[in-house]
Order: C-alpha cells, then sequence, then structure tokens
C-alpha cells in the first residue's frame, strides 16, 4: 500500500496557491458601498430634495385668484444701475428696495382723509422704491381687505392689469366724497380745535372744488367771506370781522393771523357760541 507523500495543513486554513489571493481593494469598495448608501440615505432624509409638488396646496392657497404673481418676478427694480461717461468710467448708482411692509394695510372703513392719505402714502412710496406698474399693483392688492379684493376681481381685466386705470378706479370707489364739492362746502362747519385761520384755508380749497370763482368775482368773493363769518364758532371774533371793511380776502387773512398770533401762546380751543 502506498502512502501519500501529500502534507495536508491543519483544517481552517486555505492551502497555498489554492484560491485566489484576496484582493487589495476589496476593503475600500465595502466602505464605499456603505458610504454611498448613507449618502442615498442622507439625501432621500433631506428636505430639500423632496418632492416638489408636495407644498402645492400651500402655494394655491396663497396664489391669486387671477394669478398676478405670475408676473410679480420681472416688476422688481433693479436694485442697482450704471452708467458709462464718455471718458470710459463707469458710475454704479445702489437704490434700496423699499418694502411694502412699512405701510400698514388699507382700511376701507376709516375716515375719508385718512383713506386719500394712505394712497398718497402709498404711491410716495413706489416713486422712491422705482417700482414698476406692475409691481405697484401687486404690492396694492397685497395691501387691500378681502372684500376690497372681491371688488377688484369684478373689474375688468384691462382694468385690473393697468396701474393707471386701476387707481382711477380705486380712487372713484375709496376716495371720492359721496357728497358733492358743493354740497360739502355749504355744509362745513369749523372744527373745536381748528383754528378760525386753518378753516379760513380749508373753506378756500373746497370752495376752489365746488367751482365757486371767490378769486376773481368780487360777488362770489363777498358770498364767500359771509359764509366764512357765519360758520365761525368764536362770535366775538366774528362781530370784530364783520364791523370791519374788507376789501380783499388778503385783509381777511391778515385779520385773522393777527388773531392767531394773540392766542399762539395759548393751547387753542374755540369758545363755544353764545
Amino acid at each position: 500500500i502506498e502512502q501519500s507523500s501529500e502534507k495536508r495543513g491543519p483544517p481552517g486554513r486555505t492551502p497555498p496557491g489554492g484560491s485566489d489571493p484576496p484582493k487589495k481593494n476589496a476593503g475600500k469598495s465595502g466602505s464605499s458601498r456603505r458610504g454611498s448608501a448613507r449618502r442615498i440615505s442622507k439625501r432621500g432624509n433631506d428636505p430639500h430634495d423632496s418632492d416638489p409638488d408636495s407644498d402645492s396646496d400651500k402655494k394655491d392657497d396663497e396664489s391669486s385668484d387671477d394669478s398676478d404673481s405670475s408676473f410679480f418676478e420681472e416688476s422688481v427694480p433693479n436694485a442697482m444701475t450704471s452708467k458709462t461717461s464718455q471718458a470710459g468710467t463707469t458710475v454704479f448708482t445702489y437704490k434700496p428696495y423699499v418694502n411694502a411692509s412699512a405701510l400698514e394695510d388699507f382700511n376701507k372703513k376709516a375716515s375719508l382723509s385718512t383713506r386719500i392719505r394712505w394712497l398718497e402714502m402709498f404711491r410716495r412710496m413706489a416713486v422712491q422704491g422705482g417700482w414698476s406698474d406692475k409691481m405697484r399693483i401687486y404690492e396694492m392688492k397685497l395691501k387691500l381687505p378681502s372684500s376690497a379684493r372681491d371688488w377688484r376681481y369684478n373689474l375688468d381685466e384691462d382694468v385690473r392689469h393697468s396701474w393707471k386705470r386701476f387707481l382711477k378706479a380705486f380712487k372713484e370707489k375709496y376716495c371720492k366724497a359721496k357728497t358733492s364739492d358743493s354740497e360739502r362746502y355749504y355744509s362745513m362747519t369749523q372744527k373745536k380745535t381748528e383754528a378760525p385761520l386753518e378753516f379760513f384755508y380749508r373753506l378756500n380749497r373746497v370752495a376752489d372744488k365746488a367751482g365757486i370763482n371767490f378769486r376773481k368775482s368780487s360777488k362770489e368773493r363777498e358770498r364767500h367771506a359771509k359764509v366764512f363769518m357765519k360758520k365761525l364758532l368764536d362770535s366775538s371774533l366774528r362781530s370784530t370781522l364783520q364791523g370791519q371793511r374788507l376789501h380783499s380776502l388778503e385783509d381777511l387773512e391778515f385779520v385773522l393771523k393777527q388773531y392767531e398770533e394773540m392766542h399762539q401762546d395759548d393751547d387753542y380751543e374755540t369758545p363755544p357760541p353764545r
């Protein structure tokens, strides 16, 4: 019986040349796969890589019924402008962006003077910010209450999307007195905290709007002076004015200025009518 001279290694060991040697990059490959898996997992948890339509409901709620926000991006004014001189020098001018959040929302239930003042402040802000017409429409829409937005939505499309036409419609709706200028003129009264000279200026302004030609017509001027004196709360001042011969409105204004100087150190409170 022939005995084999081949030696066998201890169990559990691989005999020399019995298999391919382990690859040098095997460990790196395994760690690379694990790192790749971790990166994929991180990307899966990143909210920025989520479905872009996940917030669509929220965006739809915030969007305008008439899609005015679709052209907002092209309405934003440039924050920087440049101008090149003939010598080749470029001058850059930076304009600060004016945000309408500094202005309170429009209140349609406020007094007429408050509503007019709000509109004037909005227009001044638009000029300072260099807003385009589209941006003015967009920013004003954000400042309107829901009822005013409903009113705007029912306007013709060419009115809604034209700043000039929309501004005219807005003035007619919210910034115009319900009574005529003529009715306001004859129904005006002096306020208790209003100085006679202040009331005189206010009455003149309304008279101009009412078409009363008191500046050129002597008859209209005399009638206008009588209306003013009749509305004065201070009966002593009224008697003083009625006892003087006033040849012009400048004479009347001069007397009122003298009266104001006499009371400038006092907290003005018009005495009650006698």
